[in-house]
């Protein structure tokens, strides 16, 4: 049997984001028979609150989960943010290196954060037969400069180096895509310890259409909006990244049009502030992430999904979203930039508008609008390339084949 120990921030029961996919992916191996154990945190994305922050022990799926406390603040700043990542650190040590000592057969990584990089390389004096792996599904150390988060040359240059580092030290590196497998290639990472190693969507748990037809109907009048009203959508996390105070610029643009409801649903650092600023709008509503059971039911509603991404990080950082959205049969509307993974991405299958240019935003959510055929055909391209793409079981045997391959020769 093969011992997997999986050790990162974010994990199940999360809904969106990384914690959705390390979940996933625990369960999957563990269905195949893998030994898999977990170090993480306790629950606190994407709301950023902690409601039992204490050391705890779970076994879910035939996984263990060892929960450790960590320091969660309410507004996620440069420096807090930097605090939050390195309390976990400091709190998940202990766990982490007495993991070790059960010698694993492979120490799977996942950054955001990490933070928890350099303490993993320890594995190393404790565990040198284990197949080391870092797993990027954020680049988050450039993500948070772009951004100005943190700020600073002196920091970034020491950061960056300590980055480089910490990439020369693993044994396998992944990542979401090809743009984010050429950025390691130019941080120094060998083409050799690269791999990609994408999300993942399961589709064969489509709703029927008879399903799509009456879950979209009591979802619209509980929400007491009109059959033939147009639903534009966001759902997902709320943080500086997704570009949502750019988004609010452009629905101030709808507010005479009144078949047209804006809906705002997700969880995050920025939310309060989307609440205020469109409290006054009639034609918005905003609520909480909808449960893993009924996203599907959620995203059907939509006529449109929305999809801003700051130019600041493209390549960066991939939307986890993306995904679910298109296995909705819906089409999307994204802002990225044309050479980046989301903006190539939109090019084929969704609608692309310019970065940084609201009145490009406006007039690509027009042209949806007022096409009903063309959102349809959108809306089919996606599900067909994510059915070729994406499809979960496709993704986790060809990962499962991969880390089989790497223990052989290790």
């Amino acid at each position: 049997m093969i011992k997997f120990l999986i050790y990162g921030i974010n994990f199940y029961p999360e809904l969106v984001g990384i914690g959705k996919y390390s979940g996933e992916l625990a369960f999957w191996l563990s269905s195949k028979g893998y030994e898999i154990r977990v170090i993480t945190a306790t629950k606190y994305f994407p709301d950023w609150r902690v409601k039992e922050n204490s050391y705890k022990k779970e076994f879910i799926n035939n996984v263990l989960i060892k929960r450790c406390p960590l320091w969660v603040p309410m507004n996620p700043s440069g420096l807090k943010r930097i605090m939050h990542l390195f309390s976990f650190s400091i709190t998940s040590f202990i766990p982490f290196i007495k993991e070790c000592f059960s010698k694993p057969n492979v120490i799977f990584v996942v950054a955001p954060s990490i933070a928890c990089a350099p303490i993993a390389l320890i594995s190393k004096l404790i565990s040198p037969k284990s197949l080391l792996m870092l797993h990027i599904q954020d680049f988050e150390i450039d993500a948070a400069f772009s951004l100005k988060i943190l700020k600073g040359n002196q920091i970034k240059k020491l950061l960056t180096y300590l980055e480089k580092i910490i990439y020369q030290n693993f044994d396998l590196i992944s990542t979401l895509n090809l743009k984010m497998l050429e950025k390691c290639i130019s941080k120094g990472v060998p083409k050799d310890k690269l791999f990609i190693f994408p999300n993942w969507i399961d589709t064969r748990v489509a709703l029927t259409k008879k399903e799509k037809l009456l879950s979209n109907n009591k979802i619209r009048k509980d929400l007491n909006i009109k059959q033939d009203d147009i639903i534009l959508m966001y759902s997902g996390s709320m943080s500086k990244k997704q570009g949502l105070e750019e988004l609010i610029e452009v629905i101030k643009n709808f507010e005479e049009k009144n078949n047209i409801k804006w809906i705002l649903s997700g969880q995050g650092p920025l939310k309060n502030k989307l609440i205020k600023k469109t409290k006054n709008m009639r034609n918005v509503l905003v609520f909480n992430l909808r449960k893993a059971s009924e996203i599907k039911k959620w995203l059907n509603i939509a006529d449109i999904h929305l999809i801003p991404q700051k130019s600041e990080v493209k390549d960066l950082v991939m939307p986890s979203k993306l995904l679910g959205i298109m296995a909705s049969g819906k089409p999307f509307i994204t802002n990225a930039d044309s050479n980046s993974e989301l903006g190539e991405i939109a090019n084929a299958v969704g609608m692309r508008t310019e970065p940084n240019n609201k009145e490009s935003f406006k007039e690509g959510l027009l042209d949806l609008i007022s096409d009903e055929v063309l959102r349809k055909k959108l809306g089919l391209k996606g599900i067909k390339f994510v059915q070729k793409n994406y499809e979960k079981d496709y993704i986790l045997k060809n990962f499962e084949k991969k880390i089989k391959s790497n223990l052989k020769n290790n």
